[in-house]
């Protein structure tokens, strides 16, 4: 994750709000809240797209936060991202998250598939509404919903899981998208019904943000995709 210069942002009890020194247009009964949110939303406009910003946030009491926003409005503390950056695939996870994950694997290793799949599906949630679902946490729950849907005889929906896991991780890890994105392609290989299409065209898709590392997987893809639109076994 590459972070570009430090934005200054600050608000007031009245709630008027700066960036960089050039001052919002106020608003009658905006509470500091309000216009610290108004000012992270005109700095997550300058945010070119993969490229955050550092923000260094002042309360009206004094109290700053460092913070780093990205272009889709996210908001992360600086030192949450610092530690997202120097571990892209998080392999550390918070202890509430690896609990989760550990009941989940149990699960399946005791063949209570549909219940780890159930389980697995409300840690992507959380994951997603704690740290949006492009954050390495949400993509990892997200694969490991994916095992457990395959386990539990769902190739059609770990397909979908992988699938999305590989779309978050493109762009930010290479390694990462290329395993989800192997993944996605053996579990459609499973799918030969009607929803094969579907999901074929989700599979070439995300293979398409590949480029030439996955070429071949990608012509693979085109002709198995023809094959399910004609009726064709395969």
């Amino acid at each position: 994750m590459t972070v570009q210069r430090v934005v200054k942002v600050a608000v007031t009890d009245g709630g008027d709000a700066w960036v960089d020194g050039a001052r919002l247009a106020s608003e009658p009964g905006r509470s500091a809240a309000q216009a610290r949110a108004a000012a992270l939303r005109v700095v997550a406009e300058m945010a070119d797209e993969g490229r955050p910003l550092r923000v260094d946030a002042s309360e009206p009491d004094g109290t700053l936060w460092r913070l780093v926003v990205h272009g889709d409005g996210r908001v992360e503390d600086a030192a949450q991202a610092s530690q997202r950056a120097g571990d892209p695939v998080a392999r550390t996870v918070p202890e509430d998250y690896q609990a989760q994950r550990d009941v989940i694997v149990a699960a399946c290793q005791a063949g209570r598939t549909a219940v780890a799949a159930v389980l697995a599906e409300s840690l992507c949630q959380q994951a997603a509404d704690e740290h949006g679902r492009t954050h390495p946490y949400a993509l990892q729950a997200r694969e490991l919903h994916g095992v457990a849907l395959l386990q539990d005889g769902d190739a059609a929906g770990a397909c979908e899981a992988y699938v999305a896991a590989a779309r978050g991780w493109a762009g930010q890890n290479r390694t990462a998208y290329q395993e989800a994105l192997r993944r996605a392609y053996a579990c459609w290989q499973r799918v030969d019904d009607t929803s094969g299409v579907w999901l074929g065209e989700q599979v070439v898709a995300v293979v398409r943000l590949g480029g030439e590392d996955v070429s071949d997987m990608l012509r693979a893809a085109l002709t198995r995709l023809d094959r399910l639109r004609s009726g064709v076994s395969v």
